[in-house]
């Protein structure tokens, strides 16, 4: 990496970069970047929720950020593996001895979300229909003005080592602002799922672009590494251990690996969303959102 691409990517990080990005550097990968993050930027969203516990030992929820798509006029996809609630978690106060301490307490599940659009601008969403072969989740934004679906390039395929540039929100008060990642193809997997580093894991539900500018598809966990959707009483039998494994990988304290998933791959759900999932629930294995309207946009 040039130092002007180094310099570019402390920038973004820092949330410096925000759409339009007009500016020239006269360095041909610094200008292709830009050029890419000006043309992603506004279909690159911010997807706030909130997740609330059923335990007795915990109050209030978690404020959590992931990153959304445009990919319709009021359509966001978003990875379920970012949403998915920790379920099946074993009591803990049993694992250790204790007999019994309540630590489990099945999560509540979100299904509202807010969606930031500019500095001052976030409307609210909902869950709307799930992929849960494709590991991706589909929301429907509320309000009147129109999002700025992502123009993808499709029939795309890509080769090991070639460069990517990766495109998500900025964090906490930045989230209008955008970053970017510039790494590389370090897998070919099954022709529609590309391996790259685990430092792509920040930009799980982000978009992907070649140099050249081509936009093909978007940073996901492979669907085979996401946890199963499962009853709940499953935590109640088999080795607690294993169960305490599965939790936190369904809570994201345990990462799969991220992939690219080509724009081909789910061209189709995107210009037609499923409509799967009643207002109450949230995922396969049910449960009903927080649903307050007061929680505080300034914990993201």
């Amino acid at each position: 990496m040039t130092r002007t691409v180094a310099a570019l990517a402390v920038l973004a990080l820092a949330g410096v970069l925000a759409p339009p990005i007009s500016t020239a550097l006269g360095d041909e990968e610094g200008d292709a970047i830009l050029a890419i993050l000006a043309k992603t930027g506004p279909s690159v969203l911010a997807v706030s929720f909130e997740q609330k516990s059923t335990s007795p030992y915990m109050s209030g929820g978690i404020a959590q950020v992931t990153t959304g798509l445009a990919v319709g006029p009021r359509t966001v996809i978003v990875s379920t593996g970012a949403i998915e609630p920790m379920k099946d978690m074993p009591d803990l106060g049993k694992i250790l001895g204790g007999g019994g301490g309540g630590f489990g307490g099945a999560p509540k599940a979100p299904t509202e979300f807010k969606v930031t659009l500019g500095e001052e601008q976030v409307v609210k969403a909902k869950l709307t229909g799930r992929a849960d072969e494709l590991g991706l989740a589909f929301l429907t934004v509320e309000g009147e003005q129109d999002l700025a679906p992502m123009a993808f390039d499709e029939d795309v395929e890509l080769a090991m080592a070639q460069e990517l540039v990766f495109v998500a929100p900025s964090q906490k008060r930045y989230l209008h602002r955008k970053r970017f990642l510039l790494t590389r193809v370090n897998e070919l997997l099954d022709g529609r799922l590309y391996g790259v580093a685990a430092d792509a894991q920040a930009y799980v539900g982000g978009v992907a672009a070649t140099l050249d500018g081509r936009v093909v598809g978007l940073v996901a966990p492979d669907p085979e590494d996401l946890p199963k959707p499962s009853g709940a009483g499953a935590a109640g039998g088999g080795n607690p251990l294993t169960s305490l494994a599965q939790g936190l990988l369904s809570s994201g304290q345990i990462r799969p690996s991220p992939r690219v998933i080509l724009y081909q791959v789910f061209k189709e759900l995107a210009a037609k969303p499923p409509e799967n999932v009643k207002p109450e629930e949230a995922s396969p294995a049910g449960g009903k959102s927080g649903g307050d309207d007061d929680w505080d946009d300034d914990e993201f």
